[in-house]
């Protein structure tokens, strides 16, 4: 298992937004399943419409999402 801390992939700036099938989950999940573990790529910041949200993502060893939690 891999665990990396909040806002680690790219900071605290709003202007990374993206959806949570954008890329960057594209690239975790590859790395996960390429690497065959757990990942918890720390949070970042998902766009859902027209709101954002802190989120982080579990990844099983598959490179699937199984798990999202938006922070409060």
């Amino acid at each position: 298992m891999a665990v990396f801390s909040e806002l680690a992939a790219y900071g605290a700036s709003l202007a990374h937004a993206q959806p949570m099938d954008g890329p960057a989950v594209e690239q975790f999940c590859d790395m996960a399943r390429k690497h065959g573990l757990w990942l918890i790529p720390g949070s970042f910041f998902e766009k859902d419409g027209d709101l954002i949200y802190n989120t982080s993502p579990v990844i099983n060893p598959k490179g699937e999402i199984i798990r999202r939690h938006r922070k409060m």
